[in-house]
């Protein structure tokens, strides 16, 4: 997954540019965490909502064992493939080698439950509290660098509850205000202790996984029963190494209503931060779904009313630690609008006085 968006020319391209460093070291810089990086490009709670288990279910399903609450008392199956001894050296630097290298994944013991067991997706995109910063070299003092003098052990993991390393407290305003960093299209081997990036790296604007999603979309509308959208859809999953939605959800089958409902889904995990979701919802109609302002906002959709993420104000910032269990608490850290009329832009006066039959643009 990592290599997909960071490999020159590889076969998920389509079209894709690589003479686009700047802005990729950009982007790096925002998204990896602080203080000497701008750490603040954070997904919101909904986007890590819509990931799916490892077992490929959904969060809300009663079959996916998601939890939401407590520590983790057991890591990933994946987390040590290669049976590492993390308490002596040679065993840490060998195991930030196999996560940079995306051959260690998941999640570690004591890490939220929110987090735990998710599909492998999930921790290609998504940098969260406690995890372990890839993009770091194995030397023990620039990984300690990004913890707390109580928390320094050598693995470098991000702190973004209030009052950590990359959330502090005071004027300090480069950090996440979701509780959460973007990862995808970040690449592991970089260096952003020193800010010093990986060359071979490539720019997609147009991927295989997008040409296959737009396929099934389509071809749901008009066929709802052609095997075709199977055939398809499971290249992607497969690829992801998710199971068939068809093996883990069959009553969607056929029934254009309910795959519509799921290949949206797909295309929000498979294509997130890739700047997809925001025309899919305005395309399908979807952005103006009203928040109806219950104490928890479970919208798949809306991009008005209240955004949520985790509570980065919570706590004590002289005392916060990864013990802490306020931070994970559901937040809305901002409230946005969306009215109906911005799903186009208004006719300048000036034009509709020009032609007398120019009908404004509706709600406007």
């Amino acid at each position: 997954m990592v290599d997909v968006h960071l490999k020159k020319w590889n076969c998920e391209t389509i079209f894709g540019s690589i003479n686009d460093l700047g802005n990729y070291r950009a982007w790096t810089i925002h998204c990896s965490p602080g203080p000497n990086n701008l750490g603040g490009v954070g997904p919101t709670q909904r986007l890590v909502d819509a990931f799916l288990m490892e077992n490929g279910r959904t969060i809300d399903d009663p079959q996916s064992g998601y939890v939401e609450e407590g520590f983790a008392e057991e890591p990933n199956q994946h987390w040590n493939p290669n049976n590492r001894n993390i308490n002596i050296e040679e065993g840490r630097k060998q195991m930030i080698s196999d996560i940079r290298k995306s051959d260690a994944w998941g999640h570690w013991k004591g890490d939220w439950n929110m987090y735990a067991n998710r599909e492998p997706r999930f921790y290609a995109s998504i940098l969260y509290n406690r995890r372990v910063i890839p993009q770091i070299p194995d030397d023990v003092n620039k990984r300690n660098y990004y913890n707390s003098p109580g928390q320094q052990d050598g693995f470098g993991r991000v702190e973004l509850y209030y009052g950590g390393v990359s959330r502090q407290s005071g004027s300090y305003t480069f950090f996440s205000r979701t509780g959460y960093l973007a990862f995808k299209r970040v690449d592991p081997m970089d260096n952003m202790r020193d800010r010093v990036f990986n060359q071979d790296v490539i720019k997609i604007f147009i991927r295989y996984a997008e040409v296959l999603l737009n396929y099934i979309e389509a071809l749901n509308e008009y066929d709802p029963g052609n095997p075709n959208i199977r055939k398809y859809w499971d290249m992607i999953r497969d690829r992801a190494g998710v199971p068939s939605v068809f093996v883990t959800n069959p009553e969607i089958t056929g029934d254009k209503e309910l795959q519509r409902e799921f290949i949206l889904r797909e295309r929000q995990i498979e294509l997130c931060i890739e700047g997809d979701r925001y025309f899919t919802t305005r395309r399908r109609w979807l952005s103006h779904t009203p928040d109806e302002g219950g104490p928890v906002d479970n919208r798949k959709y809306g991009d008005g009313g209240r955004m949520w993420g985790m509570d980065i104000n919570a706590g004590d910032p002289a005392s916060n630690n990864f013990s802490f269990t306020g931070f994970y608490k559901r937040v809305p850290f901002e409230e946005r609008v969306f009215r109906k009329a911005y799903y186009l832009f208004p006719i300048p006066q000036t034009e509709i006085d020009k032609s007398e039959n120019m009908v404004q643009n509706p709600w406007w």
